[in-house]
């Protein structure tokens, strides 16, 4: 009676608060024929409904090998001494992978574990955030319709995954939230896009219209990533707002005050891309082979010979974009009758001494520089 009355209690004489509550959250144990049950009854009596417009029960925490907490066991966790060993973010982290509807695990060796995915997001933003610093958006954004194939890719990656987020918040599957958004980061963005535009941030002019499309689509991704992580990791996503560069109506002084932000819609997924990084994972244990046998793969040359009615998509990719996705100095196409056949070789290319690209022409300069690399330097020395 006492526990199932709380509601008349708490939420009726509070005036900030509002009956009925949005949510009761309790352990699965006896619930359901307890507390749960009590508050339904008691509410149905003297209002007529109930007391919840949802409930969501989970289970109980237990020690790394599966035993419940006892004080006489000695194997309780102390919350407050988790966040001092490692952080606020990274304890609330740790609850959104979990699957809260069975009894979960927590220990050091565990929480280490999360951690390390902790610091994996963290340095995206960083990576993000540093890229960053001389993109002021309402003067150098450029429009999604005039952005790369490579940008359009992502950022659209990113759009559909920003919709499934919304829908798992809704059902409070905060652990597909953390699994996606992870592996988002993990494979799309850092293994993929950003493992190749990372040459055109690095070397470019800064007003080139390839770095500006490229932090353009950082600028979008980063919002999406604070928004999605931020009632997950708060701490984290406030440090990278307060750093974040603002549009002028941008008043609003923490990222938890913001509304959610619309990704652009780059014209959908790009068809051409999807299946250039399909052939990065089918190539990867060719590559693999050709590295252990001596090959330097910046350095390599990859010949693709196919009959001429499978090589149309790779020929709409291009040479250059397929060279830099798979990681080697150049990508040769050739139309062969037959299987498909795929050789790794060494160019003989030297490497330029400023974007690290192997390229025929860094022989012949006399400052070992590629011509590209030249010409920005020229073009900073006039700007």
């Amino acid at each position: 009676m006492d526990s199932g009355s709380t509601h008349y209690a708490v939420l009726k004489r509070r005036p900030e608060l509002h009956w009925p509550a949005d949510l009761y959250l309790e352990g699965h144990n006896d619930q359901f024929r307890g507390w749960y049950q009590s508050s339904l009854l008691i509410a149905t009596i003297t209002d007529g409904r109930a007391p919840y417009r949802e409930v969501l029960s989970h289970g109980f925490v237990v020690d790394a090998q599966g035993r419940h907490m006892h004080k006489s066991l000695g194997n309780t966790v102390d919350p407050m001494e988790v966040v001092q060993k490692f952080g606020a973010d990274v304890f609330r982290l740790w609850v959104a992978s979990i699957d809260y509807t069975a009894d979960v695990r927590i220990g050091d060796a565990i929480l280490e574990q999360v951690a390390e995915t902790y610091r994996k997001i963290r340095n995206t933003f960083r990576f993000i955030l540093g890229n960053l610093f001389d993109f002021t958006p309402e003067r150098d954004r450029v429009d999604p319709s005039k952005w790369p194939a490579l940008e359009r890719w992502i950022v659209s990656r990113a759009a559909l995954l920003e919709e499934q987020v919304r829908l798992w918040a809704k059902n409070y599957q905060f652990r597909n939230i953390y699994g996606a958004l992870y592996q988002f980061i993990h494979r799309e963005l850092s293994s993929y896009y950003l493992d190749i535009r990372k040459d055109a941030l690095y070397t470019l002019t800064p007003g080139d219209p390839l770095r500006r499309s490229a932090q353009s689509a950082l600028y979008w991704l980063g919002r999406f990533l604070m928004a999605a992580f931020s009632p997950i990791l708060v701490f984290t996503a406030e440090e990278v707002w307060q750093q974040w560069p603002k549009l002028p109506h941008e008043k609003e002084e923490s990222i938890h005050l913001l509304t959610w932000p619309e990704l652009p819609l780059p014209g959908g997924l790009e068809p051409t891309m999807e299946e250039l990084f399909s052939l990065r994972e089918e190539l990867g244990e060719t590559l693999e082979e050709a590295r252990q046998q001596g090959a330097v793969l910046p350095a390599s040359r990859i010949v693709f010979a196919a009959p001429q009615r499978d090589l149309g998509i790779w020929q709409e990719v291009g040479e250059e974009t397929m060279a830099q996705a798979l990681g080697v100095a150049e990508v040769i196409l050739l139309a062969e009758e037959g299987e498909r056949r795929v050789a790794v070789e060494p160019t003989g290319y030297q490497r330029c001494r400023r974007c690290w690209r192997y390229l025929p022409e860094v022989e012949e300069s006399s400052d070992g520089l590629c011509q590209r690399c030249q010409k920005v330097l020229e073009e900073l020395r006039l700007s």
